[in-house]
């Protein structure tokens, strides 16, 4: 596949191979398998993992029924809800934060709900006693796009007629549909910033689908991060590529990057993307001679952008004294914010403290938090393949982008520095909370180890990362690219992940608690 040569002496492109071809005539079939797979695949892992993940899943599931019963806000943290917590004492699982050993001594070896009647009544209040020991929730808080979306959804369920324990799986296969959207979403952006790469728009949305994040499997506001970040790009590079004044576009523009900060701040990081697509949207106009810059769709966009986190922060400010609605939170955790002398005193300027905080923040980034008899569910082997790649093919990726830094503007090198600038930047918003706070006694973060390092808080970066994580994986296999085709180099690293995942995850499939026991499929 060497590249030939005209009668002219030009270069031509190297011939398509049979890869190349099945990627360009089969791409529509392989995106909807690809879409199938990621959501059979969220599914199956919803399923076996039992309620009561260790990432704050109660305090989700909490919040997502306070909005089904409209409860107002509060200035304080709220209690917990009578008829949540009856759920969870009923059908939790010790297994994620306990070992055998402490479930067997107290004889907790299946959902209070199912032992016997007359062991019943004890068992549910020591597991009441348990939970309890944390009496608030504190997301009750927190912006509120995910829990509206959730209590809507946990609604239908009502409707169908589900009840306890069925309503919560209910509202974990949302995750279904929101990640098989993210998976569909990241080929339209791909095929709309990168016009013609067949293998970048399939190879993309292929990483996405096996991604091993965990946080997709439970509870979470985090869920609507990548999909609906990722629907914030496709939205505004379709109005980058556009000639023409579009209000519904702006307003549609607008409102995906309002709702996204609404998920979680940290997508915060979408305003600087925004801007940076006005910029590049002024200077592909700056060369034409006709025509005016469609300053309406601009001005709407950046209106319906910052309208609705503007009157959320405001109701924050009056209700709870700050803009963020995390005041209460951060009492509750017993954080304090640093004084600006001892911020610099903080062990991330060191070379090892940098160096810890960027493998921990990487290591989660891509598996996620979740234990299991209160050991990490994960390999160290397949840990070191993520961190080792995502070095190396950034590493490639900045080169790439770097050496071509002459070549003038494009729609691809803006699509490339905007993954650079939103991964940075990202990874720049949990070093500035890292810094922030002093953290006392808590368990996470804490004074012994004061970084924020739960990658599922910039999990709306997942597109972007993949973007710059294939690009550098075909630079990487560029000079070989004639015996090796970079889709093979794909195909070798999605298999790893997918058969390091299910050893890491199988041990929820033999819970007793989790979705299979409690419908009698075992």
């Amino acid at each position: 596949m060497s590249a030939e040569t005209s009668s002219t002496g030009a270069h031509l492109p190297p011939a398509e191979s049979w890869l190349d071809v099945l990627l360009r005539e089969k791409h529509l079939i392989l995106i909807a398998c690809l879409c199938v797979y990621a959501g059979a695949r969220i599914l199956l892992f919803s399923a076996a993992f039992p309620i009561g993940n260790n990432v704050d899943e109660q305090s989700h599931f909490d919040t997502v029924y306070r909005f089904v019963k409209g409860a107002a806000p509060q200035k304080e943290l709220p209690t917990w809800d009578a008829d949540s917590i009856r759920l969870f004492v009923l059908y939790m699982s010790p297994e994620y934060l306990n070992s055998a050993e402490t479930m067997h001594e107290g004889h907790w070896e299946a959902p209070v709900a199912l032992i016997p009647r007359g062991l019943r009544d004890r068992a549910y209040h020591q597991v009441l006693s348990y939970i309890l020991n944390s009496p608030r929730n504190i997301e009750a808080q927190s912006p509120p796009t995910y829990y509206a979306v959730a209590s809507v959804w946990y609604q239908v369920g009502v409707l169908l007629g589900l009840k306890d324990w069925e309503l919560f799986y209910w509202v974990r296969l949302l995750n279904v549909l929101c990640y098989s959207f993210l998976v569909w979403i990241s080929y339209r952006f791909v095929a709309e910033a990168y016009p013609g790469h067949q293998f970048l728009r399939l190879a993309v949305p292929a990483l996405i689908a096996v991604f091993p994040q965990d946080v997709f499997f439970g509870v979470s506001r985090d869920v609507l991060s990548a999909p609906c970040a990722a629907l914030a790009l496709w939205l505004m590079f379709k109005m980058l590529r556009s000639d023409t004044d579009r209000l519904g576009r702006g307003l549609a523009t607008g409102l995906s990057i309002a709702l996204t900060f609404l998920v979680n701040v940290s997508n915060s990081v979408l305003f600087g993307a925004l801007g940076l697509t006005f910029w590049a949207r002024t200077r592909a106009w700056s060369g034409r001679k006709s025509g005016g810059f469609p300053l309406r769709e601009a001005g709407l966009t950046t209106l319906t952008a910052i309208l609705p986190p503007g009157l959320w922060m405001l109701q924050n400010y009056r209700l709870f004294g700050d803009l963020t609605g995390s005041k209460a939170k951060i009492e509750a955790l017993h954080w304090t914010v640093k004084p600006v002398a001892a911020i610099f005193q903080h062990p991330i300027f060191s070379w090892s403290g940098a160096s810890d905080f960027l493998t921990e923040l990487m290591r989660s980034f891509w598996r996620g938090e979740y234990v299991w008899h209160g050991q990490s569910m994960s390999l160290a082997a397949a840990d070191w393949l993520y961190i080792t790649t995502s070095c190396l093919l950034l590493a490639a990726f900045t080169v790439q982008f770097l050496v071509g830094w002459n070549a003038g503007w494009s729609l691809e090198r803006f699509s490339d520095f905007l993954a650079l600038f939103l991964v940075v930047s990202s990874v720049l918003f949990m070093v500035a909370i890292s810094l922030a706070f002093d953290f006392h006694d808590c368990f996470y973060p804490s004074r012994l180890h004061p970084y924020f390092v739960s990658g599922r808080i910039i999990s709306g970066t997942i597109l972007p990362f993949s973007i710059i994580y294939v690009r550098g994986l075909e630079f990487v296999l560029k000079p070989i690219r004639a015996w090796v085709h970079p889709a093979v180099g794909l195909a070798l690293l999605m298999l790893t992940i997918t058969a390091s995942e299910l050893i890491v995850r199988s041990p929820a499939f033999t819970s007793p608690f989790n979705f299979f026991a409690l419908a009698g499929w075992r």
